[in-house]
């Protein structure tokens, strides 16, 4: 990378940035512009032209990647026993996803979207090819899931058994939101 004169080329994003001197540098990679011509601007360069949102982007992707807390190591002790929570084997682990039955690859995505440990769950159909026991153990999980779930589902006795509260949305292309007896919340 080379080091280069911003006069009258417009940055179009940010690709690292690193440490120089006192100061940080940023690579920014210019408009209309390969990345052999990226070059490396500072701090104080890239606020001279205004760029504050380009630096807070690369600033927290940074951030985000050096705070790895939460984020889980893929050892395969780990995997496995992951996978294990959600009833899928070890044999069925190191296999093709493609040779699992639609509950097994239900219970897969499942397993995949819990890894990154999210805050809210979406789930389009989740009891789709599910057998009794996953569909318990399903609920379960949701039940004991600490952040927010959004669901949508034709499985009447499923939902309710979990939502307090259920938007409906027939035939009709209103949406009705019926709320739970508090009642029975008690």
């Amino acid at each position: 990378m080379k080091r280069g004169n911003a006069a009258q080329r417009v940055p179009e994003f940010l690709m690292g940035r690193r440490k120089y001197l006192k100061t940080l540098e940023y690579e920014v990679k210019w408009v209309g512009c390969g990345e052999e011509d990226n070059s490396w601007l500072t701090l104080e360069q890239l606020q001279e032209m205004g760029e504050f949102v380009l630096i807070a982007q690369m600033d927290e992707e940074i951030r985000s990647k050096k705070s790895g807390a939460d984020r889980r190591k893929l050892h395969t002790k780990e995997i496995v026993a992951h996978l294990a929570d959600f009833g899928l084997s070890r044999a069925v682990s190191v296999g093709r996803a493609i040779q699992l039955s639609g509950g097994q690859r239900s219970r897969l995505v499942l397993a995949a979207v819990m890894w990154a440990c999210p805050h809210v769950l979406v789930l389009d159909e989740p009891t789709n090819y599910l057998d009794l026991v996953a569909l318990a153990a399903l609920s379960r999980a949701i039940t004991r899931f600490k952040g927010g779930v959004i669901m949508v589902s034709h499985h009447e006795e499923f939902v309710s058994s979990l939502c307090r509260d259920t938007w409906r949305v027939p035939g009709d292309g209103k949406v009705y939101m019926i709320k739970a007896d508090p009642k029975e919340e008690a």
